[in-house]
């Protein structure tokens, strides 16, 4: 079976991810530095200050999207990505708001072609 669809299902939960670091970076930013400096000073403190983990997981988070995406659209593995997919879809509930979690889980339309196909 072809899991093309599904794989290309993984993009939007990168996005998300992308869009919430470059909102990060790039929008409140004193008029005092150049804009790639101050990026780099909020990415700093982001990832070294209390709270770090929650930038952390946004990272593994959106390498575990691409990958599983990566995955689905080469057709290897899909019933186990389809499981880390349900698995980090049922933490993003957790750690993430619902609505993030939703887009993550969008992949799973397909699991039960996944399921009958393994």
């Amino acid at each position: 079976m072809n899991f093309k669809m599904a794989g290309v299902l993984c993009v939007p939960g990168v996005i998300n991810f992308l869009g919430v670091w470059l909102i990060l970076l790039f929008v409140a930013q004193p008029e005092t530095m150049s804009t790639y400096e101050a990026a780099g000073d909020i990415l700093v403190s982001a990832l070294t200050e209390d709270g770090a983990g929650y930038f952390y997981l946004t990272i593994l988070s959106m390498v575990t999207c691409a990958t599983c995406g990566v995955l689905l659209f080469s057709n290897k593995y899909p019933l186990q990505v389809m499981y880390v997919i349900a698995t980090h879809t049922l933490l993003g509930l957790w750690l993430y708001d619902w609505s993030l979690a939703l887009v993550i889980g969008l992949p799973l339309l397909y699991f039960n072609k996944a399921r009958l196909h393994a």
